[in-house]
């Protein structure tokens, strides 16, 4: 065989040797970026789950802590407030930004300030911090509302949950609120059968019953202060 017929011969060889070479790295390249594709996505899926997993415990502690401070709080007494308070401000420590936490801190102190201590800042500092970070919540709404009563605003504590019910955004405390805004603008029957409606949703309220309680002394109804008031310290 001449030397040119044997260099023809040798090159479909060569070429598919090459191929062969080729195709092996080829095939391992993509397998090694399969792998490795699958490595990151596991990866990114675990995190994910983690951080998933990591919300919802989160969540729920902070929901734990909230039902609780709510608890302590319908108690009204300053033992109970202070409890409510230390509670709220757990879930501050989880999330700074919580609207619950914030909403939730303005009345404990709201409440506190009713017996003489100094918190009616405290309380206005967490309403506002409520509004800031947009706190759609019955609590926030309240303690505004406490808070106008408390100075002197009541009708227009009184136009302001008017405003939430048009919204059908209520709760028993919220009610408590509207019949204690239209007591102090002399409105008592009126106000008399909103807090009762208000104690209907929530008969655990301690300050629902106290506000009733007054109600009725203003009335000059004396019998029905001190039935309503011996279900306080039962």
């Amino acid at each position: 065989m001449s030397q040119p017929e044997s260099a023809k011969s040798a090159a479909p060889a060569e070429r598919a040797a090459s191929e062969s070479t080729f195709a092996k790295r080829w095939q391992s390249t993509t397998f090694g970026r399969f792998a490795r594709d699958i490595a990151i996505l596991g990866a990114l899926l675990g995190g994910g789950m983690f951080l998933y997993r990591r919300h919802v415990v989160t969540r729920e502690e902070i929901n734990g802590l909230a039902v609780e401070a709510r608890d302590q709080l319908k108690k009204n007494d300053l033992a109970s407030l202070s409890k409510a308070e230390r509670l709220y401000k757990q879930i501050l420590e989880i999330d700074a930004n919580s609207d619950r936490a914030h909403a939730g801190l303005a009345e404990p102190y709201f409440w506190e300030s009713r017996v003489g201590l100094p918190t009616t800042g405290d309380a206005e500092r967490h309403l506002a911090k409520a509004v800031e970070v947009r706190a759609e919540r019955p609590e926030r709404y309240a303690a505004s509302a406490y808070l106008k009563i408390a100075n002197g605003r009541a009708a227009e504590a009184e136009q302001e949950i008017r405003g939430l019910l048009e919204r059908n955004f209520g709760s028993p405390t919220l009610a408590h609120a509207l019949g204690w805004s239209m007591a102090e603008q002399g409105k008592y029957v009126e106000a008399s059968r909103v807090i009762k409606q208000a104690m209907e949703s929530d008969f655990s309220a301690v300050a629902f019953r106290m506000t009733m309680s007054e109600l009725a002394h203003r009335h000059g109804q004396e019998l029905s202060t001190i039935k309503t008031l011996r279900d306080v310290v039962k």
